[in-house]
């Protein structure tokens, strides 16, 4: 690995668009997992604390918790595990970090030994793999509710098209952002807490930074009003990933349309897996998630000394 542009740790630097190409050097060699996704290390920094160092050959992630700004290690690797794992929950409190590290990877954590670390399965971290042929199939039987859903969404809205546009466009940001406020106006219609401020800071991030990222930004129509928007990112190996999706539920069944849709196009691009992330614990993302029959997951796990 070259990592002659990270430090090596316990020293870190920001991450910056400047690291792009040799972090996805280093995480191309496993399976996506959202959090050391290039794009979405750049864009989630909405507080620009995230930070990069090298250990041992091994990708070291310092993130920052949004709500309690406590320090977060992880990395990612297969080159001396057990060492480089000791090494970094050594200078965890050091750097007033939580003294787990998170989100490690199931290829990672397979190689530390249980005697000397406790390993711990943390399933609100998973990132959830989805079968884009089975989603863009319309007769796939494990989804039927979605495709009746999606059906009435055509019937009772014909005029409505969809479009892939450019991420960089003026006009197409304005729109995605009259969609984000609907849609969090919708939620505070239906009293559910939501803090959107993050999830601003976020989209314009990748916004000002779209050329440096293979989007391919899907969007639903109303005439001329912008009703649905989703950001997928496309990856090696035959893999998308899903970065942003918002939509007016005043169309019943827009979801359920836009996901059909999108798996369809990603198909025909040659896609056969779609990342939806994880659920972060929320009962309600969990449940729509599980709802549209995931495949596989891309596990994750905590560590700290046993």
């Amino acid at each position: 690995m070259d990592t002659q542009l990270i430090p090596k740790f316990p020293h870190f630097k920001e991450v910056s668009l400047h690291d792009r190409s040799l972090i996805k050097k280093i995480t191309h060699e496993y399976p996506p997992y959202s959090d050391f996704n290039f794009t979405n290390l750049w864009t989630w920094d909405v507080l620009e604390t995230r930070k990069v160092a090298e250990l041992n050959n091994n990708l070291v992630i310092l993130f920052t918790d949004y709500r309690t700004a406590t320090p977060i290690l992880s990395f990612l690797g297969h080159h001396n595990v057990m060492e480089t794992t000791g090494v970094i929950l050594e200078h965890a409190n050091h750097l007033k970090a939580d003294s787990k590290l998170k989100f490690i990877p199931e290829e990672t954590a397979k190689l530390l030994c249980p005697k000397t670390f406790k390993v711990a399965e943390d399933s609100t971290n998973h990132d959830y793999i989805f079968s884009v042929k089975d989603m863009a199939n319309p007769i796939a039987k494990n989804l039927k509710s979605k495709r009746r859903l999606a059906n009435k969404f055509i019937i009772n809205y014909p005029q409505a098209k969809v479009a892939t546009q450019e991420l960089s466009d003026p006009i197409t940001q304005k729109n995605i952002f009259e969609v984000l406020y609907c849609w969090e106006q919708n939620k505070r219609i239906d009293n559910k807490a939501y803090e959107i401020i993050y999830e601003e800071i976020a989209l314009r991030r990748l916004m000002g930074s779209a050329y440096q990222h293979d989007l391919i930004l899907t969007c639903i129509y109303d005439g001329e009003t912008m009703i649905a928007f989703s950001i997928d990112e496309l990856l090696p190996g035959n893999y998308a990933l899903s970065h942003f999706i918002k939509a007016d539920i005043k169309y019943k069944g827009i979801y359920e349309y836009l996901n059909q849709t999108l798996a369809t196009i990603l198909l025909n691009l040659g896609v056969k897996y779609w990342n939806w992330e994880q659920d972060l614990n929320l009962d309600g993302l969990r449940k729509l998630k599980m709802s549209y029959r995931p495949v596989s997951f891309l596990k994750k796990y905590e560590v700290s000394l046993s």
